[in-house]
């Protein structure tokens, strides 16, 4: 049985509880949302789904899952800085920014259901920021190194 149909026991699952420091009205109210919304993007469909652009996404996007913390729990590191968006975004690719929205939502359940998917399982996420810049240029629309 799938733990987000809507006719469920009705349980906030603890990791729920936990992220919402016990307050048991702001899981619950976390907890329709994401049941809602799952429903509504199919996300229990995405694992057994085609992922035509993963294997492009993963090349031109850097991101992945790479050894344990200190603490046993996974790392999970992105490099914005380092993607090639021009080419991820080219028309020839078909790539749009959904389909990245896709793929990460594909990736995160496949963590949390397959490499971890223990209640009590927690990641760490790390940002490598190397070639990012806060900078903007409004003129050439790109950003300043």
């Amino acid at each position: 049985r799938n733990m987000y149909e809507e006719d469920g026991d009705g349980t906030v699952p603890q990791r729920f509880l936990d992220g919402c420091k016990g307050d048991e009205d702001a899981a619950q109210q976390r907890w329709a949302l994401t049941c809602a919304w799952r429903r509504s993007e199919k996300v229990d469909t995405f694992l057994s789904s085609p992922q035509p652009h993963f294997y492009m996404i993963k090349q031109l996007y850097p991101h992945y899952i790479h050894g344990r913390a200190r603490n046993g729990c996974f790392v999970w590191y992105e490099r914005p800085g380092l993607a090639d968006l021009p080419r991820l975004f080219a028309p020839e690719t078909g790539i749009c920014i959904d389909d990245m929205l896709k793929h990460y939502v594909f990736v995160t359940e496949w963590i949390w259901n397959k490499l971890d998917p223990s209640e009590s399982a927690r990641l760490v996420s790390v940002w490598d920021m190397t070639s990012c810049s806060m900078g903007y240029d409004p003129r050439t629309h790109q950003p300043t190194h």
